[in-house]
């Protein structure tokens, strides 16, 4: 009895004193909750599925997070092991962690979710259901980048909505010449934004709708299909296919509905949301072609063991390969069914394991074969360099830094990564026109000039036809140019900012600059090199708008101007620029 009445007041005194702070205690973590709707009826989409996924456990490109693909795919990216964590939880629809880290929650009968113990940060939502788009919360357009979410310790946010547009169907056949039908032929749905330039580097790029072939009926049928406008491109030449013999020199090529040659001359077809679209017909027709023949060699005089010729058309469609490849081992190469015009002939051929020799010429196809071609590859060139960091790049190391050549008309270039010291070496480059991207470690640094020997290429193309070395200089400490974005008087979440330099031969990256605004509306965007911009904010950024006369003047029309010093911020209030209207 004596040990017990000792022991409790004993127990009471140690229950009455303090924890040390932070002993034994644990934030209250947050929420996030909301519901999935149908874009067109408004009604509640069940069982769909609800991703969310922490900012930084994806890489992406200049945005700092990538767009969902129109055809319901997602880019690559890498999660962290940094992604939220959390216990599975059925409040709202079921939810759940997969194995790379992200969270997922499936709506109920009233297209509600909820994921709960949500560590503070800033997530990506996305949501997904068989017959709806991909769609990510805040995106203003289906290709938009979204609206992140931020979370504090013990928040709840609610109200969350995402609206999920229905996919499309094209469906249609195609016929030869006595309407017959012709089975295997490949049918593409090319984004009309984005056929009427080839793909530049830093530039986003929509791509194509959807793709499908015919079968014995000559039917075909592209589901899937984002609203949107688009070309019907038909390709009956393949590679070993059954169009690939030409009969004398004629033979079916590609053709876009309703039945011709160039995309200029094509119909747009406009996909909208949840349409099905039917009874379009391709009839083919043979045409006047020709062959390409040639023979390759090494600069040392042999023939190389691996390679391949193709033609690329002059301001053809996305640098659509003319006519079909075929090597004939000892005799040569030989490309078929290429139509009367101008093109850049590239020849790619292997140079060891991880390298290769890149040779290209002008040609002109007229009204007979190209014949006896001798094509001898030029030994390539090595270009050294260097990165020098300004005083004001802290914590910026060369080490980080990748340094790529793009070529202007084609495939190859170089890639290197810079040493501790700045020094890199791009190897294996070939004479031509080209484009320089240098890849900064995000947020350290800023591009400040590029000189190959003593001109000045910041922002052009340039030609190589030398081993003049180049120097590239960044720095640190820029411009920061923040502020809100409205539609109609309300917040523009999930918006493009741009800020595109006045100087025009500037306007890529990584000198054009890109953002997203928030679920308030708002932006930063930090680490700008010194100038004169023009600030605008977007539903939408694609390739095509740069070289779009009419909408380059709205945009700069409607654009704020800010003269950004070292260290300097301007602040900017935007109304949105609705790029299709």
């Amino acid at each position: 009895m004596f040990r017990i009445i000792f022991l409790l007041p004993l127990t009471v005194v140690l229950l009455g004193q303090p924890f040390p702070a932070g002993a034994q205690q644990t934030e209250k973590k947050g929420s996030i909750s909301g519901v999935i709707l149908n874009a067109v009826t408004k009604e509640p989409i069940r069982k769909a599925e609800v991703t969310l996924l922490q900012r930084g456990s994806m890489q992406g490109g200049p945005m700092g997070n990538l767009p969902m693909a129109a055809g319901g795919m997602a880019p690559g990216g890498q999660i962290g092991p940094d992604g939220p964590q959390g216990r599975p939880s059925m409040a709202g629809g079921g939810q759940g962690q997969n194995r790379r880290g992200s969270r997922t929650a499936t709506t109920d009968t009233d297209g509600k979710f909820t994921f709960t113990d949500v560590d503070a940060g800033s997530y990506n939502l996305s949501a997904r259901r068989t017959g709806l788009i991909d769609t990510r919360y805040g995106s203003r357009t289906l290709t938009g980048a979204g609206t992140s979410i931020t979370v504090s310790n013990g928040q709840e946010v609610t109200s969350i909505r995402v609206e999920m547009m229905p996919q499309g169907v094209v469906a249609g056949r195609v016929l030869d010449e006595e309407g017959d039908a012709l089975q295997g032929v490949q049918i593409q749905l090319v984004d009309a934004k984005s056929s009427s330039r080839p793909p530049q580097m830093g530039r986003g790029m929509r791509g194509f709708g959807g793709m499908s072939r015919t079968d014995d009926r000559g039917e075909f049928r592209i589901a899937n299909v984002s609203p949107g406008n688009y070309f019907l491109q038909v390709t009956p030449t393949q590679v070993g296919g059954m169009f690939s013999e030409v009969a004398g020199n004629r033979s079916y090529v590609t053709t876009y509905f309703p039945g011709v040659h160039d995309a200029a001359s094509a119909e747009k077809i406009t996909v909208a949301a949840g349409a099905e679209l039917s009874g379009f017909q391709v009839r083919l027709q043979k045409t006047e072609v020709y062959r390409v023949q040639g023979t390759l060699q090494t600069p040392d005089g042999q023939t190389p063991r691996g390679y391949s010729v193709f033609l690329m058309p002059k301001g053809g469609v996305n640098s659509a390969v003319m006519g079909s490849f075929r090597r004939q081992d000892d005799t040569g190469f030989e490309v078929r069914n290429v139509l009367p015009g101008s093109y850049t002939l590239v020849a790619r051929a292997q140079n060891g394991p991880r390298n290769f020799l890149v040779h290209r010429e002008n040609l002109e196809v007229g009204s007979g074969d190209v014949e006896n071609l001798s094509i001898r590859m030029a030994t390539p060139l090595t270009i050294s360099g260097q990165v020098l960091v300004g005083k004001d790049a802290v914590g910026a190391s060369p080490a980080n830094m990748r340094i790529a050549l793009q070529p202007v008309d084609g495939p190859g270039g170089s890639t290197a990564q810079a040493k501790e010291d700045g020094t890199f070496v791009l190897e294996n480059v070939s004479a031509g026109s080209y484009r320089l991207q240098v890849t900064l470690p995000s947020g350290s640094a800023y591009l400040e000039s590029v000189k190959l020997g003593e001109q000045d290429i910041t922002g052009r193309e340039f030609e190589i036809g030398s081993n003049a070395p180049l120097r590239i200089q960044i720095d640190g400490n820029g411009g920061t140019v923040n502020g809100t974005i409205t539609a109609d008087g309300n917040p523009a979440l999930g918006s493009t900012i741009l800020l595109l330099p006045v100087k025009k031969e500037l306007r890529e990256f990584p000198y054009l600059k890109m953002a997203t605004t928030d679920q308030n509306g708002s932006f930063t965007v930090s680490n700008i090199a010194p100038g004169d911009y023009l600030v605008v904010g977007v539903d939408e950024y694609d390739e095509s708008m740069l070289d779009d006369d009419v909408q380059m003047q709205t945009v700069e029309r409607k654009a704020s101007k800010v003269s950004l010093k070292k260290g300097g911020s301007e602040s900017v209030t935007l109304e949105l620029i609705r790029t299709d209207s």
